[in-house]
């Protein structure tokens, strides 16, 4: 087996759609919001800390997503943070919305299909 975790800022292509379950937190706002889901957005008992409703999302194939950060502490809220720069959803054709930013659970990653399409430059 061989491993590879990509470098920040690099770009993959969805090749299959790709369903995972987003949070409804400020970090995800921009593809709650963009998406139009229905939810707490701060009514919720959690949202003292930022933790609302869930949401099941597909993105479709074709899905450009740069990776944005990572989270591991070891835990299970172990996330990556993805921005999308492109995506084939009618609602991403505004270029403002097309910006959304998200974060999902390292769980979450298992169903993802993806290429790499650009790659991000490695700095020791």
């Amino acid at each position: 087996m061989k491993i590879n975790i990509p470098q920040v800022n690099t770009e993959i292509v969805l090749t299959e759609d790709w369903n995972f379950k987003l949070l409804e937190e400020h970090r995800n706002a921009s593809l709650w919001d963009a998406l139009r889901f229905k939810g707490s957005r701060g009514n919720s008992y959690y949202s003292r800390w930022g933790i609302g409703d869930v949401a099941e999302v597909t993105l479709p194939m074709g899905t450009i997503l740069s990776i944005d950060r990572y989270v591991i502490s070891g835990h299970e809220t172990d996330t990556v943070t993805f921005k999308i720069r492109e995506c084939p959803l009618p609602v991403f054709q505004n270029s403002k919305k097309c910006k959304a930013r998200f974060r999902v659970r390292l769980s979450e990653l298992a169903g993802l299909e993806c290429e790499l399409r650009k790659s991000a430059p490695f700095i020791p």
